[in-house]
């Protein structure tokens, strides 16, 4: 709660309301997917590889689980857990990097999603896990991600922990 010197008293259509009066100078509270996001960008991963997998009601090829290599910030290399096999380049489409994950979850805040269940790992600040339904009276609409690994240089960073 801010004290009573940071509320304003505002009239509209002769009524009264509070609201609160923000300074310029006062910092906006940030939300999670800022601070997260601003924890991966002070973290310079730029070059990394996660195992990724969409969850949606989907084709099976799109929900498969996949290791995503990022070079630079762009994706280089998909290729399917299973088979081991590299995904055919025009499925690239289907996938993100980190950034990409990042800006999936702000079209929801954007697009009012319903509900939008995200969990950032505390340290990298990347999306580990997302749920989103975009809409209630939408059946099977649903869209989430799992990452079970981060890797940089073969170097495991963060892994999800066995169930």
């Amino acid at each position: 709660m801010n004290g009573c010197n940071s509320e304003k008293n505002v009239s509209i259509s002769n009524k009264s309301i509070l609201m609160p009066q923000v300074s310029p100078e006062e910092p906006q509270e940030k939300s999670p997917l800022e601070i997260s996001r601003l924890k991966w960008k002070e973290n310079k991963l730029n070059t990394y590889r996660f195992q990724f997998e969409w969850q949606c009601f989907c084709p099976p090829d799109y929900v498969a689980p996949v290791l995503v290599t990022v070079n630079q910030g762009a994706i280089t290399k998909v290729v399917d857990v299973k088979s081991g096999q590299p995904v055919s380049l025009n499925r690239y489409k289907n996938y993100l990097t980190m950034e990409g994950l990042f800006d999936f979850v702000q079209s929801a805040i954007d697009e009012n999603a319903i509900q939008i269940d995200v969990n950032y790992h505390p340290k990298y600040g990347f999306p580990t896990k997302a749920w989103i339904d975009w809409n209630r009276m939408v059946v099977d609409e649903e869209k989430g991600f799992l990452i079970t690994e981060l890797k940089q240089k073969g170097n495991i960073i963060w892994q999800h922990a066995k169930q």
